[in-house]
């Protein structure tokens, strides 16, 4: 598969800015959703845009990345999910440090999969079959369990919620990710 066929890394930790969602979610039924969220927050209407936000995490029958972009966007806004949505796992990425770079498997609720290698290569799954989808239950099923036990409060963990939510479109759309707070080994996606 040629890199231009599948979504950059970036995408699948759904912690992109608008305007590169906009751009990736062209052949997704939410893709005018968040091109309607941006004109609201162009306009000033940020309380509008966060609805939408928040209808496109709660929509059915898209890709789960999408909804962990919806997410994050609807936090750094202000938005906070109801305490049992909070907790839902939505995705898993794992990435894999080798001696040529790293290796990134993101499997989401969806049953989708997505890996990508070191060198530049990767592999989309969109489930069209059910033969991967009792592995990838199975990683989300490990790390709802996991999610169930941990007590955010306290640990450092970076979420949106750490930083005062902006006011307003492009303070939102030049949004820092500070990669230097980020920890594979113990990051725990709040959605």
């Amino acid at each position: 598969m040629r890199s231009s066929d599948y979504p950059s890394r970036d995408s699948l930790f759904g912690e992109m800015p608008l305007e590169s969602v906009i751009g990736e979610s062209l052949e997704s039924p939410c893709h005018q959703l968040f091109a309607d969220a941006s004109r609201s927050l162009a306009t000033g209407d940020d309380q509008r845009a966060q609805n939408i936000l928040h209808a496109i995490a709660l929509m059915p029958g898209i890709e789960s990345r999408y909804q962990v972009q919806a997410w994050y966007l609807y936090r750094l806004l202000g938005g906070r999910p109801t305490p049992d949505l909070a907790k839902r796992v939505l995705g898993v990425i794992v990435e894999v440090g080798i001696d040529k770079g790293d290796d990134l498997l993101a499997v989401y609720s969806d049953r989708t999969a997505h890996y990508h290698n070191h060198a530049g290569t990767g592999v989309v799954w969109k489930r069209p079959n059910e033969s991967l989808d009792g592995l990838i239950d199975s990683v989300l099923q490990a790390a709802a369990n996991i999610v169930n036990r941990i007590s955010f409060r306290g640990t450092g963990l970076r979420s949106p919620s750490s930083r005062p939510p902006p006011t307003s479109w492009p303070s939102l759309r030049r949004w820092p990710l500070d990669l230097s707070t980020r920890s594979p080994r113990t990051e725990v996606p709040r959605m």
